[in-house]
């Protein structure tokens, strides 16, 4: 599970290409039937190769010199017990990286920062890890319209959005360019995977890509 950023003008030709992050994990294959997942966004770094194997990533060791751990504060939807530190990701080659330890999230620093006036803030994390153990978005599916999303900054300065849309995309094709905005009025974007596909042999992936809006 995880995905990406830009700056203006020739950026949203760039995330067009770009609209497949990287929020959904799985092994890189399905169990049993050898079929290449289609993971919604690019980790920011490759998984472990065995299909059981768990990685700790309590260091952060593991992530790419794209992601800046705790840089960007914490996140929390109060009602369905979310919270998690998020970190500070840039690209990681054409796509948003995205930090492999599921239980934080990454914040594209192309886009705006939460006490912006202007622009899209991009957020994104897992909704599981890849043994199917709960990620830090793992309940964003159950949020709805007015609910409230809180974002502290690394300096402890707090901000709240209101969500105002819940939409799902295909995985099938690359998300809007318009998610990544840099004008019009600010809004925050909380991106994860969502329409969970079981597969033979205790394998899984995801169908779509669940964005939720949010305004300040």
């Amino acid at each position: 599970m995880r995905r990406t950023l830009l700056r203006v003008a020739g950026v949203a030709s760039l995330l067009v290409g770009l609209v497949a992050l990287a929020v959904c994990v799985r092994p890189t294959q399905d169990r049993e039937q050898g079929l290449p997942t289609r993971p919604a966004f690019v980790r920011a770094s490759a998984l472990p190769p065995s299909a059981g194997a768990h990685r700790d990533h309590r260091s952060g060791s593991d992530d790419p010199p794209t992601v800046r751990p705790g840089a960007a504060g914490t996140l929390q939807v109060p009602n369905l017990g979310i919270e998690a530190p998020v970190d500070a990701v840039g690209l990681d080659g054409s796509a948003m990286a995205i930090p492999t330890d599921p239980t934080r999230l990454g914040w594209l620093t192309g886009t705006a920062k939460p006490g912006d006036l202007v622009g899209a803030s991009v957020v994104s994390g897992h909704v599981s890890d890849r043994d199917d153990r709960p990620g830090a978005l793992s309940r964003l599916d159950e949020v709805r319209p007015r609910a409230t999303i809180i974002w502290t900054d690394s300096a402890g300065r707090t901000y709240r959005f209101r969500v105002e849309r819940v939409r799902l995309f295909s995985r099938d094709h690359a998300l809007p360019a318009w998610l990544f905005a840099t004008d019009g009025p600010h809004v925050l974007h909380l991106i994860t995977c969502a329409g969970r596909i079981s597969t033979p042999g205790g394998g899984f992936h995801y169908r779509s890509n669940l964005v939720v809006t949010a305004v300040g």
